[in-house]
C-alpha cells in the first residue's frame, strides 16, 4: 500500500549531504584578516591607544622637526626657567637645555630601546623555540635546560649584571634586555610549535617526505605569528620601562643623549629646588606604556575572538 503523503525522494535530506549554500557562504566570507581588523575596531580603547602610539612614533621619527631647540644646547644663563618662559615651551633643566626638545628626542631613544629589544629577543628566541618544539628529544632538553637556567636568575639581577658587564650605552642596554626576554619568547614559541607538530597534517606531510623547512614556513610560522605578535607588542612596553630604569641608574643611555630615563634622573637630582620637571618624562613614560598595554590587550582580544 503506497503512502501518497510521503515526501518525494529528491526532497528528503540525506545525512552528510553537501550544503551548497554553506559552501558559497564560506567562499564569499570575509577574510580572516578583515574580521580581525573589524574586531579590533570595535574596541574603542584599543583604537584610541593605537592612534596615540602612531602620534608618538611620528614624534620620534620626526624629532628634528618637532623639537624647538637643540636638545644638547646648554645655555647657562637660562638655567631652570619656567614653562613658556624665554621661548622654552616646558622650561629648561639645570644646565639650560630645553626640556621639551629633550623629551621629544627622548621619545626616539625610548622607542628604539623598546622596539630594538623585542626584535633582538625574537631573532634569538625564534630559531631556538622552533627547533626545541619541532625536534623535541635531546635538542628540546638541551635548549630548555639553558632557558630554565636563565629563568632561575632574578630578572633585575640578570639585567643589571649584563648591563654592568657590557657598560652603559643604548646598544648595550638593548642587548641586556633582549637576553632577559629570550626565555619568555622561547617558552611561548616552543609550546605553540609542539602543539602544531603533533597535528595530523604535519604528520602526514612528514610521512610523504615533505622537507622540514617547508613545513615550518607553510604551517608553523603562520600559526604562531598571532600569539607572538601579541606577546611582542606587550613586551615593548616592558622594555621601555626597563630601559628607563637602567638609564635612571646610570647603566643605560648616558649624557648628552636624551632619553626619558636620563631626563627623569636629572629632574630627580633637582627635586630639592623644584619638583614639577619630574612630571614631564614621567607623563611621557606612563602614557606611552599604558597605550602599548591597551593596544596589546585589544590585539589579543581581537585575535582570540576571531580564532575562537
Amino acid at each position: 500500500m503506497s503512502d501518497d503523503t510521503a515526501p518525494p525522494f529528491e526532497d528528503m535530506e540525506t545525512p552528510g549531504a553537501i550544503d551548497e549554500d554553506a559552501i558559497l557562504k564560506a567562499t564569499l566570507e570575509e577574510p580572516t584578516s578583515g574580521r580581525r581588523w573589524r574586531a579590533f575596531g570595535r574596541n574603542k580603547a584599543a583604537v584610541i591607544a593605537s592612534t596615540f602610539l602612531v602620534v608618538v612614533l611620528l614624534v620620534g621619527v620626526f624629532a628634528p622637526l618637532v623639537a624647538t631647540h637643540d636638545p644638547n644646547d646648554a645655555t647657562l644663563s637660562d638655567r631652570r626657567t619656567g614653562v613658556l618662559t624665554d621661548g622654552y615651551l616646558l622650561g629648561t633643566d639645570d644646565i639650560g637645555r630645553d626640556m621639551f626638545s629633550r623629551v621629544v628626542y627622548g621619545t626616539r631613544t625610548s622607542l628604539l630601546a623598546g622596539l630594538g629589544t623585542v626584535v633582538a629577543a625574537l631573532a634569538l628566541a625564534l630559531p631556538i623555540g622552533m627547533l626545541a618544539g619541532y625536534h623535541q628529544g635531546w635538542v628540546d632538553n638541551a635548549f630548555m635546560r639553558f632557558v630554565d637556567a636563565l629563568l632561575s636568575i632574578p630578572p633585575l639581577i640578570l639585567v643589571f649584571a649584563i648591563a654592568g658587564t657590557l657598560g652603559p650605552g643604548l646598544f648595550n642596554a638593548v642587548m641586556a634586555l633582549a637576553i632577559f626576554f629570550v626565555p619568555i619568547f622561547v617558552r611561548l614559541i616552543r609550546g605553540e610549535v609542539r602543539s602544531i607538530r603533533r597535528s595530523q597534517l604535519v604528520e602526514a606531510e612528514l610521512a610523504v617526505g615533505v622537507p622540514t623547512g617547508y613545513i615550518m614556513r607553510r604551517h608553523i610560522l603562520p600559526v604562531i605569528a598571532a600569539p607572538l605578535i601579541v606577546q611582542a607588542s606587550l613586551a615593548v612596553g616592558t622594555a621601555i620601562l626597563a630601559e628607563t630604569s637602567l638609564s635612571f641608574l646610570g647603566l643605560g643611555v648616558m649624557d648628552p643623549t636624551a632619553s626619558w630615563g636620563r631626563i627623569l634622573k636629572q629632574a630627580f637630582n633637582d627635586i630639592q629646588i623644584r619638583s614639577w620637571p619630574l612630571f614631564l618624562p614621567g607623563a611621557a613614560i606612563a602614557s606611552t606604556v599604558l597605550a602599548i598595554n591597551v593596544f596589546g590587550d585589544g590585539l589579543r582580544d581581537a585575535l582570540g575572538r576571531v580564532e575562537g
